[in-house]
């Protein structure tokens, strides 16, 4: 018993060393195979054997089907920068100091595996750790690559086993040089250069000529001034209705602009550059004096004219420039001033007359007019529905207004306006938002945005849960606020939103429904409308059937 005790520790100690010496004589084995070919070229057998633990040493295998008849064009693409990580790491660290081998497994010669682990798609990249060794970890499963970003470069797969290999060398990928990019690229440059060489007696004629330079610099100042980069940045529209039926060719104001506007622009730009360079370049040099004095009255003309035109489009884009030239000449404004007292009415003539001296005459005649007789004007029974300012006495209102109308002016945000817009509005063309309609929103969206609403938020019982957001309007209930707050969102005002976000960017601005009022339901009643009727009394016996009949109530 006693001899048994003692052999038992030596043969242990002798075991031990044995499968010690077994785990090191594989990895020995495989990174001699590695020096010749590497990634390795594995079936199921030298996977197993690979990939079984104890392991003292890092795998990275590569699941691929680079058969034709599977189809998997992700494979065909990614596999040489497979082959290019794999020969940089082998060449970079010959000591094999990194412990890391790699392999690959095509589906036609390892198809037990494939089934084993259950993939059903292609490549798959998963790297095993040591589970003994300096480097072993606690898991003995492997670590999967997502490729769900397409064929990654060998740089990406590189840097993804340099976090996962910690404490090792990391030999970088070295590409091979392209003979075939730098010979294309010697033979072009060549081809180029003899082009040129040819052809220069013919090209250097006209690289040098001035005319062509001059046309080519004035078509780009043209361009470029008429606001042809403004249309790129802003993706304005080429032209837009005008509320009427028609079609607006010209934008008012500085901050918009459209397609067809620029090109009218360039065009008046580029008639008045053609008449000053003829007037001053083509006019000097005629021979005949009657023929030069006819082309300067001509050409005079046609600038004046032009230049007439653009003074209009100007005052189109600021209705406050007060000259222009005729035939273009705007038309004077029509004032009429209500009054009885002839004390206001005189000063508002002399105001005019120092604002407008040239339009006085006919200012004076209309005042004439307004004064002598009454006007039945035929817009008399129409309601002005464009508002410039709420209706409403509120303090805090107006100071909306004032607030989100400087950021109007002062920024090229069209959310600014739109809210500014909204708050002109009435109660009634401001619904209230519920919550679920907040929620329904967001979920299209996909993404974390501030909710603005230019008018009160309500809750809805039938909403189970709400999302954690920001929410921003004029006026929560109490109970919507709470279920904000309780989800871990936040409630905040116009003017907080003003803020944190004063071009609105990373915002969502809804609205509720304008037609939800149950007045709308009786709109437009008639034959064949499905509208709702306008009843005094609803129930069993009203508004179900004709005729008298006793299931309505009907008595003798």
């Amino acid at each position: 018993m006693r001899i048994f005790s003692s052999i038992l520790p030596l043969c242990l100690l002798f075991g031990g060393s044995l499968a010690k010496k077994a785990q090191t004589d594989k990895y020995e084995d495989f990174y001699r195979l590695s020096q010749k070919s590497t990634p390795l070229k594995l079936n199921d057998a030298t996977y197993t054997s690979l990939t079984a633990a104890p392991r003292n040493h890092s795998v990275a295998v590569l699941l691929t089907a680079l058969e034709t008849r599977f189809g998997c064009q992700l494979c065909q693409e990614f596999q040489p920068e497979w082959d290019l990580v794999g020969r940089s790491w082998i060449r970079g660290d010959k000591a094999g100091e990194s412990r890391l081998l790699f392999g690959t497994l095509d589906f036609a010669d390892g198809r037990d595996v494939f089934v084993s682990l259950g993939l059903q798609t292609a490549p798959v990249l998963l790297l095993f750790h040591p589970t003994v060794g300096p480097h072993a970890v606690a898991s003995p499963e492997p670590v999967r690559y997502d490729f769900t970003t397409g064929p990654p470069a060998a740089e990406q797969i590189q840097t993804w086993l340099s976090r996962q290999l910690p404490n090792r060398p990391h030999p970088a990928v070295k590409r091979p040089i392209n003979w075939i990019r730098w010979a294309s690229t010697v033979t072009i440059v060549l081809g180029v250069g003899t082009a040129l060489a040819s052809a220069s007696s013919y090209v250097l004629p006209i690289i040098q000529n001035r005319n062509i330079w001059a046309s080519i610099s004035l078509i780009s100042i043209l361009l470029f001034t008429s606001g042809h980069m403004f249309n790129h940045i802003r993706k304005v529209p080429y032209i837009v209705g005008d509320g009427h039926g028609g079609v607006s060719y010209i934008a008012g104001g500085f901050q918009s602009q459209l397609g067809l506007e620029t090109q009218i622009v360039a065009a008046i730009y580029g008639v008045l550059s053609f008449c000053a360079i003829t007037l001053a370049v083509k006019v000097p040099r005629m021979v005949d004096p009657k023929t030069q004095q006819v082309a300067v009255v001509v050409w005079s003309v046609i600038l004046f004219l032009v230049y007439s035109f653009l003074l209009s489009v100007f005052r189109v884009k600021n209705g406050g420039y007060p000259f222009s030239l005729p035939p273009f000449i705007h038309q004077p404004i029509s004032v009429s001033i209500e009054t009885e007292s002839p004390e206001i009415l005189e000063s508002s003539l002399l105001y005019l007359r120092a604002s407008s001296p040239l339009t006085f005459k006919p200012i004076i005649k209309l005042f004439s007019t307004v004064v002598a007789m009454g006007i039945d004007l035929d817009r008399h029974h129409v309601k002005g529905t464009h508002r410039k300012a709420p209706k409403s006495d509120n303090v805090y209102l107006k100071l909306l207004v004032k607030l989100y109308r400087f950021l109007a002016r002062r920024t090229d945000a069209a959310f600014n306006k739109v809210v500014l817009r909204r708050l002109f509005m009435s109660k009634i063309n401001r619904p209230p938002v519920s919550l679920s309609r907040i929620v329904s929103n967001i979920n299209k969206e996909g993404e974390k945005r501030t909710v603005v609403i230019v008018g009160t938020v309500t809750d809805d019982n039938r909403l189970l849960a709400f999302p954690k957001a920001t929410v921003a309007a004029l006026r929560f209930t109490a109970t919507a606020r709470a279920r904000i707050v309780a989800a871990g969102g936040e409630a905040i005002t116009l003017d907080q939103l003003a803020l944190r976000a004063p071009t609105g960017s990373n915002t969502l601005i809804l609205r509720g429904p304008k037609n939800s009022r149950e007045a709308f339901k009786h709109f437009g009643f008639g034959p064949h409308k499905h509208k709702k009727p306008l009843v005094e009394s609803k129930g069993r016996k009203f508004e179900r059937a004709r005729g008298r009949r006793r299931s309505r109530g009907f008595k003798v």
